[in-house]
């Protein structure tokens, strides 16, 4: 699961580097509307699969749904090809983000890449994967509140 939870963790960081700003927080049922990827792909942020593994730390499960002119679907698509997974059957990522609240990081427990009917075609994370700084104004920054809350 290491190996392909690298590729996970770079498009995780490409999307932590984006620093487009967040429209108002919206709520469409369980999804909360965080913010934008600099690609204009919204993220949300899964309000009924949140938790506090520990003090100070909370999960949730975040979702991104990539336009089809979105170059992070290329990257995805060119991942999933590479695992065996038909690419064409890709319609969104959810991650299991960590964060630890007071510390002002995040890290990226588990990649569940879905198809059109919203179900699972790939599975990808890390033993220990890596803590990263949350930048202010960034997109990891506007999905905090609602998972720290």
């Amino acid at each position: 699961m290491k190996k392909y939870g690298i590729l996970a963790t770079l498009i995780a960081v490409a999307l932590m580097l984006s620093s487009v700003p967040a429209a108002a927080e919206q709520k469409e049922g369980r999804w909360t509307l965080a913010g934008f990827t600099k690609y204009q792909d919204g993220v949300f942020v899964d309000g009924e699969r949140r938790s506090v593994p520990s003090p100070g730390h909370a999960a949730a499960w975040i979702r991104v749904a990539p336009r089809a002119k979105s170059p992070y679907i290329g990257e995805i698509r060119g991942f999933l090809a590479s695992v065996g997974v038909d690419p064409r059957a890709f319609r969104a990522i959810e991650i299991l983000c960590e964060y630890d609240c007071i510390g002002n990081q995040v890290r990226f427990l588990s990649y569940v890449y879905l198809n059109r009917n919203w179900k699972p075609i790939h599975e990808a994370g890390e033993a220990d994967p890596p803590w990263h700084a949350v930048q202010p104004g960034s997109l990891w920054d506007k999905v905090q509140p609602p998972v720290c809350r």
